[in-house]
């Protein structure tokens, strides 16, 4: 005997695939099953298996000796690896254990196989549909079993008791003989009471009908025992057997190609008004001839191998409707080769992707290929080519440098282009591609401004009111932080009015004024300062005084620059050196009043102003060479003028172009 079930334990030990959410997910569920009678799909019609990978309850319900009976039906179109698409109906289920009964499964379950290889026995394989029928079809089969075992357990008690309807008793007869005494027997009467008991409906398919059973049963009224039991027997209609399509679908018979329409047989119980299902969908009488269609299913594109197949399908039209039987499948036997054109921008330019950091550009293209009816079809469209490629190039002629002077390098600067099959392009105009070059640093140089004194068209000198040289003026250059002066007094001494500073952004004059028989020199006297600065300063004229001493202004320092006659003492005591020692000192020849100075500090006076011309003929500021201090002689009668030169150094750089750019220098 079976162990009871209840159905919805049932399905629990059936599904594989956790709970269903809807109708449709419903007909998904899925069963793992095991081959146990072996086919071959386009010649064997039907095939067996049974259910594999059982829970323990699911086998001591017998799922494990039942079996599964299905129709196997063949897709004769090949698919593109070769293969065909094999379908299992599974329609009945069968019990092993001995019985044999067999039910129908009301909703068939279904497997796909895609093969072309015989189907062996332990192949195992999903079937596919409602699990939650497939339970209640396998919950009558074990009560169809057990009644069967009872059914035949019955029969062998019935075959070892009489059924005449009289119980024999025990008793005795016999003669007077001594020692012999035979039992008679003796009966007693139980009257025979007939019943009935109804019995499941009796399918008389050829009448088309739903036809009543019942069972006669002949029991004891005395003794309660069942002397006769009938087989269930008909005696009348219950109903008329209907046809409705249901939910059956179709069977795809495609070794004929041809489709059946599959229908639902049924009757409406009398007493409830319930429609109860005739076994299982069944073939019906419409059949409609298979067809392929190929308008409803995109062409499949096969990227890889740059090949379009056209795909089709096969259905049948029925009721002015198309049934699918197959989903979208390519063709192995039609193909179309996908080419490629360059894809176009609005102004039917080549569109590409240019790829700067590598300097490399690649074309765009559309891929299609030629349909036959519908003409050039796209697949694709602005694809990075893996085939073409375009280097960029760049042209500088036009484009030069910019420089940056803050960072003292420039950036080469070039037109990026490229040759494409229709021409040049140009990508950039005039732009960076390379890292800055640096500027190439010269050295240092010094830059000067001379000042001498001044003259009037007449070669008179220019004087201020108060009789000292007119004053002139030295803009600092804009970034020098660190100025250098020289000084050289006049031949001769004056009487000096210093001016002192009046505010803090205005300096007190720089006076060069005239030497005795020779001025004094200063020279490179630092200077802090800063760009824009204004200095004032004089520049002294050569007279014959002789033996006098000036105070020099720079700054907010005085610089004393003497005149006087040779005196080395003077100028080495520490007292005398205030700021800066003069590095020539006027020379008294033997009591002569000739001055005679010293050769070696040379510049340029302006043209045409006096001069005193040495041994050397070189023209010397005041302070050297002869008559530098005037006095008796013809060549004395007049000292040379002062001069002032303000210095500053550079720092050289060349740019890559060949220019170069100059930054003040602030150190020593």
């Amino acid at each position: 005997m079976f162990k009871k079930f209840t159905i919805p334990l049932l399905i629990s030990l059936l599904l594989v695939l956790p709970a269903i959410a809807d109708d449709f997910e419903k007909e998904q569920q899925q069963i793992e099953v095991e081959i146990t009678k072996p086919f071959e799909a386009g010649k064997d019609k039907d095939t067996a298996a049974r259910f594999v990978d059982l829970k323990n309850q699911a086998v001591e319900f017998g799922l494990d000796t039942m079996e599964l009976y299905g129709s196997v039906s063949m897709n004769p179109e090949e698919l593109a690896d070769g293969t065909h698409e094999v379908s299992v109906r599974w329609t009945h289920v069968k019990d092993m254990s001995g019985t044999n009964v067999r039910k129908a499964l009301s909703t068939p379950l279904r497997t796909k196989i895609y093969t072309d290889e015989p189907i062996n026995v332990g192949e195992k394989y999903t079937a596919v549909g409602n699990l939650d029928q497939l339970a209640k079809n396998l919950s009558k089969l074990k009560q169809a079993v057990e009644e069967k075992e009872e059914e035949i357990s019955e029969t062998t008690r019935e075959s070892t008791t009489a059924v005449t309807g009289l119980t024999p008793s025990t008793g005795s007869y016999g003669n007077n003989s001594t020692g012999s005494t035979t039992e008679i027997p003796t009966y007693s009467t139980d009257v025979q009471i007939t019943s009935y008991e109804d019995c499941d409906p009796f399918i008389n398919e050829g009448a088309m009908q739903v036809e009543k059973q019942r069972k006669t049963i002949v029991t004891g009224e005395t003794s309660g025992t069942i002397y006769s039991q009938s087989q269930c027997e008909t005696f009348g209609v219950l109903a008329p057997i209907k046809i409705k399509q249901g939910d059956c679908g179709y069977q795809w018979l495609y070794d004929e190609n041809a489709t059946i329409e599959m229908v639902q047989w049924y009757y409406v119980d009398p007493s409830s008004g319930d429609e109860i299902n005739v076994g299982e969908c069944r073939e019906g009488e419409n059949k409609y001839p298979i067809e392929k269609f190929c308008d409803d299913c995109e062409d499949y594109y096969d990227e890889p191998n740059a090949v379009v197949f056209p795909q089709c399908r096969q259905g049948a039209y029925i009721g002015g409707t198309k049934i699918y039987a197959t989903d979208c499948q390519p063709q192995s036997n039609v193909s179309y080769p996908v080419l490629t054109e360059y894809a176009r921008g609005d102004e039917d330019q080549i569109l590409r992707e240019d790829d700067y950091t590598n300097n490399i550009s690649y074309p765009l293209l559309d891929k299609y290929y030629e349909h036959p009816t519908k003409g050039k079809t796209y697949v694709a469209r602005s694809v990075k080519s893996t085939t073409e490629s375009w280097p960029h190039k760049h042209d500088t002629s036009e484009c030069g440098w910019v420089m940056d002077d803050d960072k003292l390098q420039a950036q080469q600067m070039s037109n990026t282009y490229i040759d494409t099959p229709e021409g040049m392009v140009e990508l950039q105009e005039c732009a960076a591609r390379t890292a800055p070059v640096p500027y190439a640093y010269i050295g240092l140089e010094e830059r000067k401004t001379i000042f001498n004194a001044v003259y009037d068209d007449d070669d008179k000198p220019v004087m201020d009111d108060d009789g000292t040289p007119v004053d002139q003026t030295y803009t600092v250059p804009d970034g020098v932080t660190q100025l250098y002066v020289d000084v050289v007094a006049g031949g001769h001494i004056g009487d000096v009015t210093y001016i002192p500073r009046t505010s803090e952004d205005k300096w007190p004059k720089i006076i060069a004024d005239t030497g005795g028989f020779a001025g004094q020199i200063i020279k490179d006297y630092p200077v802090i300062t800063a760009g824009g600065t204004i200095i004032p300063l004089q520049v002294g004229l050569g007279t014959t005084t002789k033996n006098r001493t000036v105070s020099m202004m720079l700054g907010s320092a005085v610089i004393h620059v003497l005149d006087r006659r040779a005196d080395s003492s003077w100028f080495n005591s520490s007292e005398n050196k205030i700021l800066a020692t003069p590095i020539y000192d006027g020379q008294y020849k033997g009591g002569s009043p000739q001055g005679v100075g010293q050769n070696g500090f040379e510049f340029e006076n302006d043209p045409g102003k006096p001069r005193i011309e040495a041994e050397s003929n070189k023209h010397l500021a005041s302070g050297c060479g002869y008559g530098a201090g005037g006095g008796g002689g013809p060549q004395a009668t007049n000292g040379l003028d002062g001069i002032i030169v303000v210095k500053y150094k550079v720092m050289d750089y060349m740019r890559p172009d060949g220019t170069h750019y100059f930054v003040p220098y602030g150190g020593n």
